[in-house]
């Protein structure tokens, strides 16, 4: 599952979802920690816990950043 992390990335896919999700700079902090639990939480029901935090980390350390 590293490898996903990895492509991720140097595919720089995870600074285009960061991108895409730009829209969330103005809606509060609590708000946005919801939608991402709720999001990961639907995702982890057709894929594993493993896959889906090699998935959304990357993600969220391009958002965070």
């Amino acid at each position: 599952m590293r490898n996903i992390f990895v492509l991720f990335k140097v595919s720089k896919l995870s600074l285009s979802v960061a991108h895409a999700l730009r829209f969330l700079a103005g809606i509060p902090h609590a708000a946005v920690i919801l939608l991402i639990i709720i999001i990961s939480g639907l995702f982890t029901e057709v894929t594993s816990n493993l896959s889906t935090a090699s998935i959304f980390f990357p993600i969220l350390d391009s958002v965070v950043s």
